[in-house]
């Protein structure tokens, strides 16, 4: 949910680099800025983008986790199941979260704070706006299947992926 994932950014305490993430409104403002230029890239360029739902994925992982890898002409690993076994170095604001297994303790954790984060959520555009923002980020992750793109690495840079471990966000 796109609140979701402000609330996590205002949560954060970023050392530098990312001082929107400081303001309800200027957060917001931000996350319009880059939900537009997807939109544009969508409607503009012959590109493949993959729509992943947070929610879809912590719900069941495994054929959102295939998607994803197919997407990316990746093989399948039964490890990417277990993000919380990698020993590899996590070098991200959330890495905690990454030694977890997959769940679903940040579906929703925006409701709480509604009260308190109006600021962001007009900045985004009002309650209702986001709302059908979600149901069809949801739609298109429930529904779209995508061929493996053979010889791209979208979205990843060799190193990034190693075999056998799930993507890190």
């Amino acid at each position: 949910h796109p609140l979701d994932c402000c609330i996590s950014n205002l949560f954060q305490h970023f050392a530098h680099g990312n001082g929107f993430a400081f303001s309800q409104t200027l957060l917001g403002e931000r996350y319009r800025q880059v939900a537009d230029t997807m939109e544009l890239w969508r409607g503009s360029l012959d590109l493949p983008i993959l729509d992943v739902s947070y929610e879809l994925l912590t719900a069941d992982p495994e054929p959102q986790i295939r998607r994803l890898l197919g997407f990316a002409g990746l093989e399948w690993d039964p490890a990417c199941l277990t993000p919380e076994r990698a020993q590899r170095r996590i070098m991200t604001a959330s890495q905690y979260q990454v030694r977890q297994p997959i769940n679903r303790g940040s579906v929703d954790r925006w409701r709480p704070f509604e009260a308190w984060i109006q600021p962001l959520i007009a900045a985004m555009g009002g309650l209702a706006a986001i709302e059908d923002e979600q149901r069809r980020a949801e739609i298109a992750g429930a529904h779209l299947t995508i061929a493996p793109v053979g010889g791209h690495e979208f979205g990843a840079s060799r190193g990034m992926l190693e075999p056998g471990m799930p993507p890190v966000s």
